[in-house]
């Protein structure tokens, strides 16, 4: 029974050695932290994870606005397309695109871009000669003489069709 008594002491005590050395361990690791809390320590990675999911935030938003204005930009590209083709007239009816039915006709078609997607606000025309015809929201349009420099071409136009930069 001594022999017992002696295996199941030399356990317990080296158990209790063991315990009392991981305490030591833990309270000094503690102890060198010092002012340092978890979160100073965290914050690099923390400000890292901010940072990455900003970009990949934006980085999606992007790209919704970027399927947006494409698909925009691909509905005026074809309105465009289609006041150009009224320039042609002019070629068999000299002065045409100075007479009223081409303007209405552009009118009409300014219109129905408008009218075709809500989220287009303003649709402005200007051709060569700097005049600009608008369809705002509030439906006034009418004709701004404009500096040939200063042509402002949001919606179509043709300076825009030749230059490619619709």
């Amino acid at each position: 029974m001594r022999f017992r008594q002696r295996i199941y002491l030399s356990i317990i005590g080296t158990l209790t050695v063991i315990m009392l050395i991981m305490a030591v361990l833990q309270v000094r690791a503690i102890s060198r932290m010092g002012g340092s809390t978890v979160e100073e320590t965290m914050r690099p990675a923390l400000v890292d994870q901010a940072e990455h999911t900003a970009l990949l935030e934006s980085e999606k938003n992007s790209k919704e606005i970027d399927r947006v204005l494409y698909a925009l930009s691909m509905l005026s590209h074809s309105y465009a397309k289609s006041i150009a083709k009224e320039y042609s007239v002019d070629l068999y009816i000299p002065g045409y695109t100075d007479s009223p039915t081409f303007w209405n006709y552009v009118e009409k078609v300014l219109q129905d871009l408008k009218n075709s997607d809500d989220k287009i606000i303003n649709v402005y025309y200007a051709d060569f000669r700097g005049t600009v015809k608008d369809r705002s929201s509030s439906g006034a349009s009418g004709g701004i003489q404009r500096n040939k420099n200063q042509l402002v071409s949001e919606g179509c136009g043709r300076r825009a069709l030749l230059d490619g930069s619709l």
